[in-house]
């Protein structure tokens, strides 16, 4: 059975979030946000909206908890990009959405150790100093310049016990950031034809 890693893409249509990377992202806390003026050329609302996180409409993250197991969402802490604060005509502002958008952050509470197969390489978490997993080697990649995924590599990427993951459709490795799910809830998102959602293929559970 496949893993994949559930990530947002780059689209100038739509608006995207800065945020920055290495936030406390447990249960309880919020990320701070704000509008991105950098990537962004248009201000459409996506149902995954591209960022460091994985954020998506709330009523979507509803959803998706109600049915699956394993997922659970946290809240955003928005804050005014600079631009937009002293801007004297928002409409100027292409990349700033009209309307309030009532996004939130998925995230898996389910950790998981992955096996010693796995190619990965770790690095010191920015959080609490332990090991974070920084780079999934072998794993199958998006080009943005391309518009397209390419395919994992045989033999390589993540490796977890299926006794582990026997429950959950979503998880993640232990002090890892990185949102997994099994091959069958990918099919069925897909299935969805979510806005801006790919998934990458990480890796197999044994």
């Amino acid at each position: 059975m496949k893993i994949y890693q559930i990530r947002t893409i780059s689209d100038s249509r739509y608006a995207h979030i800065h945020a920055q990377m290495g936030q406390n992202v447990s249960m309880g806390k919020r990320i701070k946000v704000t509008w991105d003026n950098y990537l962004a050329k248009g201000n459409m609302i996506s149902d995954f909206c591209y960022s460091s996180y994985i954020i998506c409409l709330r009523s979507i993250a509803l959803d998706l908890t109600s049915k699956y197991n394993g997922l659970a969402y946290i809240e955003l802490l928005w804050d005014k990009n600079p631009l937009e604060i002293i801007s004297k005509d928002k409409k100027r502002l292409k990349w700033l959405p009209e309307e309030d958008v009532d996004y939130v952050h998925l995230i898996s509470p389910i950790e998981i150790p992955v096996l010693d197969t796995s190619t990965v390489k770790y690095e010191p978490s920015v959080i609490n100093g332990k090991p974070c997993i920084t780079e999934i080697l072998g794993a199958s990649e998006y080009s943005l310049s391309e518009r397209k995924t390419s395919e994992r590599k045989p033999h390589m990427g993540l490796f977890i016990e299926y006794a582990r993951v026997e429950n959950y459709d979503f998880f993640r490795p232990i002090n890892t950031p990185i949102l997994l799910c099994k091959e069958s809830v990918k099919n069925d998102l897909i299935n969805k034809q979510y806005t801006n959602l790919i998934f990458l293929e990480v890796g197999e559970i044994i």
